[in-house]
């Protein structure tokens, strides 16, 4: 109720709000699809796909010769130096 007060003396609805963002954001020129374009364009200049960030992860974890199957495993030693099972 404090908050729906405060809108009415303060004469805001959402309707003005909206409005308001529209206008800033033509002001700006802004809009979806130009943000969509400037974030591909970005990623274009560094060379960045998903498919390159899949396989730099997948190359640290070759370096670093960690796969599932290694944390899998030391998870469970872990828990069995520290007596702990699901039973638990």
């Amino acid at each position: 109720m404090y908050l729906q007060q405060r809108a009415e003396q303060m004469n805001i609805t959402n309707t003005d709000t909206e409005m308001y963002l529209q206008q800033r954001a033509e002001q700006m020129n802004i809009t979806n699809t130009d943000t969509e374009m400037y974030l591909q364009q970005r990623a274009e200049q560094m060379n960045i796909t998903n498919t390159d960030t899949e396989m730099y992860l997948q190359q640290r974890a070759e370096q670093m010769n960690i796969t599932n199957t290694d944390t899998e495993m030391y998870l469970q030693q872990m828990a069995e130096q520290m007596n702990i099972t699901n039973a638990c």
